[in-house]
């Protein structure tokens, strides 16, 4: 499994390490972000069952920092992950998992069957997959359009270029999927049911500038602006930035997860 260093598990050359190393310095200057991402991560930790974990997608090591016990895997190698991995093609036995978790990797994806039938493998009989992304409300779409590098298509889940890169996205993928295009989910993917889709963060993430621009939000606003925040549920469908997924892998009978 070992690659030459800078290169992803295709093999192709890509500055995605240097990526993931600005990631690192950007974390570690931005408290208000730190603080977003860390919330993120304790839902993330609450919703998994006890036993062993995967991550995809472990970028630049912040899950991992959070959660020491998981396994962080990642196209590229990187001195804080664990595996490197591909999710379209794990490296792991069937079942080897109680849990997969991601925070902004699904939309990066370059073909969805191929990569949840690969974490619906991995996974045991009633293990969960659980994951934090990017969601396209018209609010969130405006302001992205405006300031986000990442494409948002709403037609159509693919990333087109068979060499794409690994930070190449489509922004909606998670909002076809457990939103736009969820009455198909059951018929499309019978190994997995959705236990739940919770949209979220309307103010504070956008507010953060995230990984590309200056925050915002001094880090001492969060608890009040996490306050505000639940008075804006009703308005979620039109505003919201992130939505929280939880999946549950159907028994071996094609049932329901334990």
């Amino acid at each position: 499994m070992t690659k030459p260093d800078g290169q992803s598990a295709h093999g192709h050359e890509t500055d995605w390490s240097q990526t993931l190393v600005e990631h690192r310095r950007i974390w570690e200057e931005k408290p208000a972000l730190r603080r977003i991402y860390t919330r993120w991560y304790r839902w993330i930790r609450r919703r998994c069952l006890p036993g062993r974990t995967l991550e995809i997608g472990g970028g630049s090591g912040n899950l991992k920092a959070f959660w020491p016990q998981i396994v962080s895997s990642d196209v590229v190698e990187a001195p804080w992950l664990d595996v490197l991995a591909d999710v379209h093609d794990l490296p792991f036995a069937d079942g080897e998992f109680d849990n997969v978790v991601g925070v902004d990797v699904l939309h990066h994806l370059s073909d969805v069957d191929v990569a949840l039938g690969e974490i619906t493998r991995v996974l045991r009989d009633g293990g969960r997959a659980v994951f934090v992304e990017p969601y396209i409300s018209p609010f969130s779409h405006w302001v992205r359009g405006k300031f986000h590098h990442e494409q948002i298509d709403l037609k159509h889940e693919a990333i087109y270029d068979a060499d794409k890169r690994p930070d190449d996205a489509n922004l909606a993928i998670p909002t076809l999927l457990f939103d736009r295009r969820r009455g198909r989910f059951a018929d499309r993917f019978a190994g997995l049911r959705v236990l739940q889709v919770e949209l979220s963060d309307p103010l504070a993430y956008p507010l953060s500038g995230g990984f590309s621009y200056p925050s915002l939000l001094p880090q001492s606003f969060l608890t009040a602006i996490w306050a505000i925040e639940p008075a804006l549920r009703p308005l979620l469908r039109w505003a919201a930035f992130k939505v929280r997924i939880v999946l549950e892998v159907a028994d071996a009978k094609g049932g329901e997860g334990r």
